[in-house]
């Protein structure tokens, strides 16, 4: 058993270009209160995953939420003809309180699927692992309750980084 450990790991430093236990880009637009991460899963397809939560803090007395608020997206980056690397994701919330009510959700309300969003990004190098642009949601579709397309929503700066963690 110990050899063929042994053997798998000298097979994979020797054929592998690059070794890394985490490789992942990290994309924030600036004034946003999320980031998003990329995963690469093929050499074309990248997953894509982000997170905000708001957690309630009981010493507020206008905080009526006893609950986490919680908003997500998943999705893919993948090449699609004429708009190159584009971004393909849902966004998925969950919200309690009276800030939110505005968008439907009631008090104590169920995982919801909200939008499908495709947005492209426009990054430039500034060094080997940090690089800036922008990014621009190019079309929302909402999901639940509506049958609105936004097109080309926001246009934001952002700056984007590489984490490579052995």
């Amino acid at each position: 058993m110990k050899k063929f450990l042994l053997f798998t790991m000298i097979t994979v430093f020797a054929f592998s270009s690059t070794v890394c236990a985490l490789d992942l880009d990290v994309l924030a637009n600036i004034g946003a209160n999320s980031a998003k991460f990329y995963l690469p899963v093929t050499t074309d397809i990248d997953f894509l995953f982000s997170f905000n939560s708001t957690v309630p803090y009981p010493g507020l007395k206008s905080s009526n939420s006893k609950e986490i608020d919680l908003s997500f997206l998943l999705g893919a980056r993948t090449d699609i003809p004429f708009l190159g690397k584009t971004d393909i994701y849902i966004s998925c919330s969950k919200w309690k309180g009276s800030i939110n009510n505005n968008s439907g959700n009631t008090p104590g309300s169920a995982l919801r699927l909200d939008s499908l969003v495709i947005a492209k990004n426009w990054m430039y190098r500034l060094t080997d692992r940090v690089n800036i642009g922008f990014s621009a949601i190019l079309a929302t579709f909402m999901l639940e309750d509506t049958s609105v397309v936004n097109i080309l929503p926001s246009v934001s700066p952002a700056i984007s980084c590489s984490i490579d963690i052995f």
